[in-house]
């Protein structure tokens, strides 16, 4: 849950807003509530704020001054200011500090409902920061590395667009120490001082850029670089690449297989699965399973079809079949899988 803090000095204001905002509903904590800016610097440097509700004029520190030393600090503090004074040329000081709502005093039903779609909107973004934390994501992501599987990776880097530049501070740097842990610790290709090197200079050249979608779009070139690798292109490399696009385009035809691959290469099977193992540590039966695993677990989390209907999607003609090998790598039946949800 968010936790709020509301700086005004006027305390009739702070009543009114701690008793009228539909706090349970925005998955807020009850708000902390302080009456000038030194009070509120206290709070927030001793408990987790996600959310500050701030008045421009206070005594003692003023909200400017209150929202500079937050941003000095680097903390990640969503701020909306609270102000009797129509002074834009203040609110375009503040935007500097990341400060992007401006709502005029005296507060009004109107107001009170822009402010819950603000409070909203920023625990949304929060979850979606959040998500990239999580253990089993970097377990996804290294997954995804490892079988090159750029449209895996395209999907897991899919919210990037929806976070702001100053979220993408804490995302962009790990996800590409993700990309870079791959490289050094899994597949060897780099060393630990080339390692540090480019991780240095990519996290120089991401803070380098001034919004999120440069910022996002900056992240997905590095994964598409590195993962394409260097040197020259030799016709393994060719080959590789048809192998995975094909199973990319084709996973979901219960024909697709080992055999099926070559014969469209105009290859032999062993050539084409010793290739395939050799450059990507993994069985190309293993990959084309992995591909419709995902695909069965993106249809049994986000929709209603029927276990028969998500093995036909999936790729797989025999619904029974399905079931035997969702088990065997997922350790639970689809339908137990799609009740647990």
């Amino acid at each position: 849950m968010l936790n709020v803090l509301i700086v005004d000095d006027d305390e009739t204001l702070c009543d009114c807003l701690k008793k009228l905002m539909p706090w349970d509903s925005l998955d807020c904590n009850p708000p902390l509530v302080a009456h000038d800016g030194r009070e509120a610097w206290e709070i927030i440097q001793n408990k987790k704020t996600d959310v500050l509700i701030c008045d421009l004029m206070m005594p003692v520190m003023n909200g400017v001054e209150l929202c500079g030393r937050i941003r000095e600090k680097g903390l990640a503090v969503d701020m909306i200011l609270l102000s009797a004074y129509e002074d834009f040329s203040v609110a375009r000081q503040l935007m500097q500090y990341g400060m992007k709502d401006y709502i005029l005093k005296p507060v009004n039903r109107e107001s009170l409902e822009s402010l819950a779609a603000r409070i909203r909107e920023i625990g949304q973004r929060k979850a979606l920061v959040g998500k990239y934390f999580k253990e089993e994501y970097e377990k996804e992501m290294m997954a995804a590395l490892g079988s090159r599987d750029m449209e895996a990776v395209d999907r897991l880097l899919g919210d990037l667009e929806q976070l702001e530049s100053r979220d993408l501070l804490n995302v962009g740097p790990y996800l590409l120490r993700l990309l870079y842990d791959y490289l050094c610790v899994v597949v060897k290709r780099i060393d630990r001082e080339e390692y540090k090197a480019r991780l240095y200079r990519r996290r120089g050249e991401l803070g380098g850029l001034s919004g999120a979608p440069e910022q996002a779009e900056f992240i997905r070139q590095q994964y598409a670089k590195e993962l394409a690798g260097k040197g020259e292109d030799t016709q393994e490399k060719r080959i590789l690449r048809q192998i995975v696009q094909m199973v990319s385009e084709n996973y979901q035809n219960p024909d697709c297989n080992a055999a099926w691959i070559a014969a469209q290469l105009h290859l032999t099977p062993a050539y084409t699965g010793k290739l395939f193992k050799t450059a990507r540590g993994m069985g190309l039966i293993e990959y084309i399973t992995e591909c419709r695993m995902r695909k069965a677990c993106e249809l049994l989390n986000r929709t209603n079809l029927s276990v028969s209907a998500v093995a036909r999607e999936a790729g797989y003609a025999d619904a029974g079949y399905f079931t035997k090998v969702f088990r065997e790598k997922k350790g639970i039946s689809p339908s137990a899988y799609k009740e647990r949800i």
